[in-house]
C-alpha cells in the first residue's frame, strides 16, 4: 500500500502514518510530499493520503479543508497526535540571530516567540527542515517538536501556547473500491452541504435537523466556495455508535430534499 504524507520523514505527518501503518498491521510505503497541493496531484497514484486538518490551539487548516471538499476525498479513518515543542540553541539568547520554526508551529508557539522580536524568524515548511536548517547554522536557534531532538539539546521544553495539544489527522482516498476497515463501536461522518442560494434562516433549518433526530453534530465550519463572494460550504462532523446508522441516513435523506449534500465517509478515530 502507498501512503501520501507531508514529509520528509519524522514530521508528524509522518508519525500519524506510522500510527495508520500499525492499526493495517502490514508494511507500507510512504510518499513524501511537500504540500497538500503536491498530493493533490498524486491521489490518483497512491492508495490513501494523510494530512493534518485541525489543531488544538491553531483550528482548521483552511487550505485543507477546501481541498478535501474540492476533491470529494473519502475519508476512511481519523488520528489524533500529541504535538509537543521545545527550543533548541547553539548561542546564548543575545547571540542567536535566527530561529528556525515551521509555519503551524509558529502559530502554536505565539507567547514563547514573543521573547524573540528583536530576532529573525526564519519560517520553514516542515519541522524536520527547520532543525536542518539550524543544525547547519551556528548562530541559530529553532523549535522543533521533541521527537527530532536528543534530550540533552533542549533549552526549554513543552514551548507551545496550551500543554495539552492535539493534531487531527484525517486518512482520505480518491479509491472509490478503497477496503472498508472494521468500524469501532463509536464512529463519525463528515457531510458538505452546498446551498444553492443564501437566506435568513439557512443554517438554522440545517441544524434544526440534527435536533429532530437527536444526532450529535460535533463541528461545522463554512469554507468559501471561491466562486462568488458570500457563498459557502458548510463542513459538518457527526458522531454516533452503531445503533445511530439508521438516524443519520434520516438526516441525510431530509437534508437532500432541500440542500445539495455529499458524504464524505464513515469511519474510526484512532488516538496515539
Amino acid at each position: 500500500m502507498k501512503i501520501a504524507v507531508l514529509g520528509p520523514i519524522g514530521t508528524y505527518s509522518y508519525l500519524a502514518g506510522k500510527v495508520y501503518e500499525k492499526d493495517l498491521g502490514a508494511s507500507v510505503e510512504f510518499v513524501y510530499v511537500k504540500h497538500i497541493k503536491e498530493m493533490m496531484d498524486i491521489k490518483d497514484q497512491v492508495d490513501v493520503m494523510i494530512c493534518p486538518v485541525e489543531n488544538t490551539i491553531d483550528g482548521y487548516i483552511g487550505i485543507h479543508m477546501d481541498l478535501i471538499i474540492k476533491h470529494h476525498l473519502k475519508i476512511v479513518s481519523e488520528i489524533h497526535i500529541p504535538i509537543s515543542f521545545c527550543f533548541v540553541s547553539h548561542a546564548e539568547k543575545d547571540n542567536i540571530q535566527r530561529v528556525y520554526v515551521q509555519y503551524a508551529a509558529k502559530n502554536q508557539c505565539l507567547d514563547f516567540l514573543d521573547g524573540f522580536k528583536d530576532k529573525e524568524i526564519m519560517v520553514m515548511d516542515s519541522n524536520v527542515y527547520a532543525y536542518q536548517a539550524y543544525v547547519e547554522d551556528p548562530s541559530s536557534a529553532a523549535i522543533v517538536p521533541n521527537h527530532l531532538v536528543k534530550e540533552n539539546e533542549i533549552i526549554d521544553d513543552k514551548i507551545q501556547d496550551e500543554k495539552d495539544n492535539y493534531t487531527r489527522f484525517l486518512v482520505m482516498t480518491h479509491k472509490r473500491d478503497h477496503p472498508k476497515h472494521e468500524m469501532k463501536e463509536t464512529f463519525k461522518v463528515s457531510l458538505v452541504i452546498s446551498p444553492k442560494i443564501d437566506r435568513p434562516g439557512l443554517l438554522f433549518d440545517i441544524i434544526k435537523v440534527f435536533k429532530e433526530y437527536q444526532v450529535n453534530m460535533t463541528s461545522i465550519i463554512s469554507r468559501p466556495t471561491k466562486k462568488k463572494l458570500g457563498t459557502y460550504h458548510f463542513y459538518l462532523e457527526l458522531e454516533g455508535i452503531n445503533q445511530d446508522f439508521k438516524m443519520i441516513d434520516q438526516v441525510i435523506e431530509k437534508l437532500q430534499q432541500e440542500f445539495p449534500v455529499i458524504s464524505l465517509g464513515v469511519y474510526s478515530v484512532y488516538k496515539k
